[in-house]
């Protein structure tokens, strides 16, 4: 089985190009791109957007499943709206997990969130939400004429997991930017994933460097590589966890260079 983890940066480009495809085209052509390094069973998406005007309003996780030929996916909106413009946390009742089992899946909202895709059947899928930092943060970001300041709030977060037929279940997530509440959110979907059957992996991007993903949850780290930022790898905020496997239990499949994001494709095969 392979396991890759990926933030999609919802396909764009970095730095844009002033010519650039349409956007569903551009994730189509970073797929395809992708694929030449990396043909996962099971992924786990981070900064994915849904029925967004900037990724051209489509469903991004369907697109890419279609694309790579997985049958079960799953897409779990953190906000309502467009993370750096306007947007909204869920409101009570309001569906917290979206999945290609569910029949009305072209009416989903404008959103943003995290997403998992399968070529193995999924037998059950999991969703926990996880509070937003209230502090946000200045940032850098990359603009068509060098760097631009932004201030970023921070967003609700969550937690998808699969239940995989194959006895593993896998879970996905994309934690604060804020020093100490990702710590908070780490260690509660850790817990949360114990509590769920089989063999676990958590992946996902923790925001989190040297090593800490590992240290602070104890347990094993599947792949250690660079994976932030793409155009310069020196961090490693991208991690394949695991209380059942070890290092020594999968080969770990060198991250390479990508069209779209901002981070590179961490990914194992398990041997």
């Amino acid at each position: 089985m392979k396991v890759t983890s990926w933030n999609l940066l919802h396909g764009a480009r970095i730095p844009p190009k002033d010519d650039e495809p349409n956007p569903k085209q551009l994730l189509l052509d970073g797929f395809a791109h992708f694929s030449k390094d990396f043909k996962p069973d099971v992924m786990g998406l981070q900064e994915v957007d849904c029925n967004q005007v900037r990724s051209g309003n489509v469903n991004q996780v369907e697109v890419i499943a279609d694309f790579l030929g997985a049958k079960y996916w799953a897409f779990a909106p953190s906000l309502m709206g467009t993370p750096g413009g306007q947007w909204r946390k869920l409101e009570s009742g309001e569906p917290n997990l979206y999945t290609s089992f569910d029949a009305k899946v072209s009416d989903l909202p404008t959103s943003y969130g995290i997403a998992m895709l399968s070529k193995i059947p999924v037998v059950k899928w999991h969703v926990l939400a996880l509070r937003r930092v209230v502090r946000g943060k200045w940032i850098l970001i990359p603009a068509k004429r060098g760097v631009k300041f932004m201030y970023l709030k921070d967003e609700p977060r969550a937690v998808i997991a699969a239940e995989l037929e194959n006895g593993y279940t896998v879970a996905n997530t994309h934690l604060s930017f804020a020093p100490g509440g990702n710590v908070y959110q780490l260690i509660k979907s850790k817990s949360w994933l114990k509590r769920l059957p089989g063999k676990h992996i958590l992946m996902g991007d923790l925001n989190l460097p040297w090593g800490l993903g590992a240290t602070l949850t104890r347990w094993n780290s599947l792949s250690k590589a660079k994976t932030y930022p793409s155009w310069k790898a020196a961090l490693q905020i991208d991690y394949l966890l695991s209380d059942s496997l070890t290092a020594s239990d999968v080969r770990a499949i060198t991250p390479t260079p990508q069209i779209i994001s901002d981070h590179l494709p961490l990914s194992i095969e398990i041997l």
